[in-house]
């Protein structure tokens, strides 16, 4: 495949013991989107010769040198990702995980458009609510669209600051004796996993819109602790590990017909517009990339795409 040439898009992704999970998402986003110009700008984060022999279509960056710090591997992600920035020569910026999956057909087009008409800054997936100890309600780096006439290029920052939170320090030491659900209730919304630099930076300034996650509020809260159930009811929803009801989260799955393996197997799922939109594996999802999970993404696929 030949660089698109003009593109309106890039899609930037860090490559590190992905390869067949990012090959797919590539292939997957062509088909879905065969008449819209992108370019895939992808960081080759682990210095995987074999990799480069298979990757047509992408333009390929050397690794960044991994740091030595307590967030080491969320660090090594973020330094590809700002390095990356200075390469972007388009309107519009993808910043896609390699096995967060599309599923919708023409979805490019549709999403830019829809940013040009709400003059949207920012669209994209929020951290699954089950991470409730990351950001909540803004687009976080798995899928993050943003419009870089809105937001020039250069004051994103991908950085994550894991270990610079005096709180969440102290709340997280095994020195300091706290019951398991004081400490996941005090750490709520605390870590600066990568991408909290945008979102402090942006959440309060800029339009954005996010995908809405299936979360099943009814069985969370079932299974939640008296404590956070206390918390769900009570407190600010920032401060509850379990979302509001009425929150942004949908009873729905599209999994759960599609795929029970799937499903069962905690793959994330997202909607926009009420319609399934995108499913995002992860590692629990991904059970080290046996081929039995890869031959459950491409029946997924493919019924989403008959």
């Amino acid at each position: 495949m030949a660089f698109a040439a003009d593109p309106d898009l890039t899609v930037l992704s860090v490559k590190y013991g992905s390869s067949h999970w990012l090959l797919e998402n590539a292939a997957l986003c062509r088909k879905l989107n065969p008449d819209f110009s992108h370019h895939w700008l992808v960081v080759n984060n682990d210095n995987d010769p074999e990799f480069e022999r298979v990757a047509h279509g992408f333009e390929l960056l050397p690794a960044v040198n991994r740091p030595l710090s307590r967030d080491r591997g969320s660090a090594h992600h973020a330094a590809a990702l700002n390095r990356a920035l200075e390469q972007i020569q388009t309107r519009f910026l993808l910043v896609l995980d390699h096995d967060f999956y599309v599923v919708r057909p023409d979805w490019m087009r549709e999403l830019t458009q829809h940013m040009l008409r709400l003059e949207l800054a920012f669209f994209g997936s929020v951290w699954h609510p089950k991470w409730s100890y990351q950001y909540r309600d803004f687009p976080s780096v798995h899928f993050m669209l943003v419009d870089l006439q809105r937001v020039p290029r250069h004051l994103l920052d991908f950085r994550p600051d894991i270990g610079g939170d005096l709180w969440d320090n102290v709340v997280s030491s095994p020195r300091v004796l706290l019951p398991r659900d004081v400490r996941v209730l005090l750490q709520v919304g605390r870590f600066r996993d990568t991408g909290w630099r945008v979102q402090r930076r942006f959440a309060q300034r800029v339009r954005f819109e996010c995908l809405t996650p299936h979360f099943d509020l009814v069985e969370e809260s079932a299974r939640a602790s008296g404590l956070h159930r206390f918390a769900q009811r009570f407190l600010p929803s920032q401060c509850s590990v379990v979302p509001k009801s009425g929150a942004q989260v949908t009873q729905r799955s599209f999994l759960k017909s599609a795929h029970a393996h799937a499903y069962s197997s905690g793959w994330e799922e997202f909607f926009w517009f009420d319609r399934p939109f995108a499913v995002h594996l992860r590692l629990v999802g991904r059970h080290g990339a046996d081929k039995a999970d890869q031959r459950t993404l491409e029946d997924l696929l493919e019924n989403f795409n008959k």
